[in-house]
Formats: structure tokens, C-alpha cells, sequence
């Protein structure tokens, strides 16, 4: 399947490529970071896992893949919507 190298939107949910029910949010686009302009900070749905993923691809059934990731943490949401890492 074709893919092609994408800038997410902030807000969007994405299905990680070949992973079941694996959902991330986009919560942050980030300028050029010398490796790739497709970088984006995002947060797993499930799991509250947050990580920046660098090289994001793209699949012709809106699915997601990267390259690789950098800065993985754990992260809660309280109800005013501030991250908070566990």
C-alpha cells in the first residue's frame, strides 16, 4: 500500500499502522528537528503513552507509521485538560 510523508493535524486522532485498535492524538506539530519536518508530538488514547515521532507516513487507509520516536512518558489528563506526567 501506497504512503507518503505527512504533517498531522493537532486534534486528529490517527490509527497506528498494523496495531489493532492502536489510536494516538495529535497534540503538537514541531518545526523541522534537522531529521525530518514531519514531527509531531502525539498521546495514545489506551495508555496515556506520549512520545515525539519523527519521519510520519501516511497509508492510502489513513493509517500511521514513523520512522522512530523520541522523548516517551506516561501522561494523564485532569479536567481542566493540563498533561500531567505519571
Amino acid at each position: 500500500m501506497k504512503s507518503e510523508r505527512v504533517i498531522l493535524k493537532v486534534g486528529k486522532m490517527y490509527r497506528l499502522r498494523g496495531r489493532g485498535g492502536y489510536v494516538l492524538e495529535c497534540l503538537q506539530t514541531l518545526p523541522h528537528d534537522g531529521y525530518s519536518p514531519y514531527t509531531a508530538r502525539v498521546r495514545s488514547t489506551a495508555t496515556g503513552w506520549t512520545m515525539t515521532i519523527h519521519g510520519v507516513n501516511q497509508y492510502e487507509d489513513g493509517s500511521i507509521d514513523w520512522d522512530f520516536s523520541t522523548d516517551g512518558i506516561f501522561t494523564r489528563v485532569d479536567e481542566n485538560g493540563v498533561f500531567h506526567q505519571i
